[in-house]
């Protein structure tokens, strides 16, 4: 009998759980990167359909596509449209570029700004902040550093954290603890905490506000063909 009325306590016990968690507590689904890769096939999709190669030309790869047909090695050997499409289409003229740059480390870059931003935004959930803002500074100055050598590009480098910089208060803010705690056992009569506090808000405000307006400004030199390097001390040209 005894043991009848645990198993009753431990079952009231459990529906009162389920009943306060939600979908949200179990799961999170990053909807980010989805998005991304959805944007990049539909607009992929789209060139390929106003490229209309079999229209064009009869040396066309996968004709069993139709319009959708890849254009042929000599034109294009990374299966996809022509040129004059993609010029068509907005892409930059190859005459106005100044100087090309291609690597992987303005990326690493950006991952380390959003490092940096996420360990500023959720400053009270880290034990040993100090040391780990150090070990960042450090990280970015001596790469920093090493990107004045002349074959190195330091304009992707800084463009590059300064974007994870700025996207880490947006993308990687966490609620409160307090808040957290509330969500799951709310008693009756308590003061429900905000999720986010009034600094993480103004930051999350002022980094999107900047990341707008320098992404913008960005786009307008780059149509205007503005050769950033000019400034510098140091002529690059790679990366």
């Amino acid at each position: 009998m005894v043991s009848t009325t645990e198993d009753d306590e431990l079952e009231e016990g459990e529906r009162r759980h389920n009943a306060n968690t939600t979908p949200e507590d179990v799961r999170c689904t990053s909807w980010l990167i989805p998005m991304v890769v959805i944007a990049n096939v539909v607009v992929f999709v789209v060139v390929m359909y106003v490229n209309d190669c079999p229209h064009k030309s009869h040396r066309c790869l996968a004709k069993f596509l139709g319009r959708f047909s890849f254009e042929s090695f000599k034109k294009n050997p990374l299966l996809g449209p022509s040129s004059s499409t993609l010029e068509k289409m907005g892409a930059l003229a190859w005459g106005k570029i100044n100087a090309i740059s291609v690597g992987a480390s303005s990326a690493l870059f950006g991952l380390l700004g959003a490092m940096l931003s996420e360990l500023l935004i959720n400053w009270t959930t880290y034990e040993n902040k100090g040391v780990a803002l150090i070990m960042l500074l450090v990280i970015v100055g001596v790469n920093l550093a090493l990107g004045t050598l002349p074959p190195v590009d330091n304009f992707a480098h800084i463009g590059g954290f300064l974007g994870g910089f700025l996207l880490g208060f947006l993308l990687l803010i966490h609620p409160q603890f307090e808040w957290e705690e509330n969500r799951v056992s709310l008693m009756p009569g308590s003061i429900v905490k905000p999720k986010y506090n009034t600094c993480q808000l103004v930051l999350c405000i002022t980094a999107a506000i900047l990341f707008v307006a320098g992404f913008t400004s960005g786009l307008v030199m780059l149509f205007r063909g503005e050769d950033l390097n000019r400034y510098s001390l140091v002529s690059v040209s790679s990366s």
